[in-house]
């Protein structure tokens, strides 16, 4: 029990999804994830409350997918079931690496180059439970929203 409170102590929002986060998540926490919560504002739809948990490696390093998913869907099934989860809410935060041709060079094998650039993917908690994701790149973290 990392949080004991007393009965007549109040818990916010966000302490309370923490705590739920770090119950459900245990697994991934031990293997080197972090999970934070934080109460934003969506501005386009007159500040609405909204809180948004990110997961991602502790040291900032890049993860797959199928290094979580075993602990991730069960996670997104009880969290879809005890808060409102709408729609479109699950971001996956990633990179992908190719190889060009920089025009600058000539032919040959130095003019191949490489470079990165972020993705990001938004899945359903539907599309997550079913296992249809086709996030093959390197992650950075994922974040999901709740109302």
């Amino acid at each position: 029990m990392k949080h004991l409170r007393r009965f007549n102590e109040s818990v916010n929002k966000e302490e309370e999804l923490q705590d739920f986060c770090e119950t459900y998540l245990a697994y991934l926490l031990d293997d080197g994830f972090e999970v934070s919560v934080e109460t934003s504002y969506d501005h386009w739809k007159n500040n609405s409350e909204y809180l948004g948990i990110t997961i991602k490696k502790t040291d900032n390093g890049f993860f797959k997918w199928n290094d979580i998913k075993d602990q991730f869907i069960p996670f997104i099934s009880v969290l879809s079931k005890e808060y409102k989860l709408n729609g479109r809410c699950i971001s996956f935060n990633g990179i992908r690496y190719y190889t060009f041709h920089d025009p600058y060079t000539q032919l040959g094998m130095d003019d191949l180059k490489h470079g990165s650039e972020t993705v990001r993917k938004i899945y359903t908690p539907k599309n997550i439970i079913a296992e249809r994701i086709d996030f093959k790149n390197e992650l950075r973290s994922i974040a999901i929203f709740i109302k």
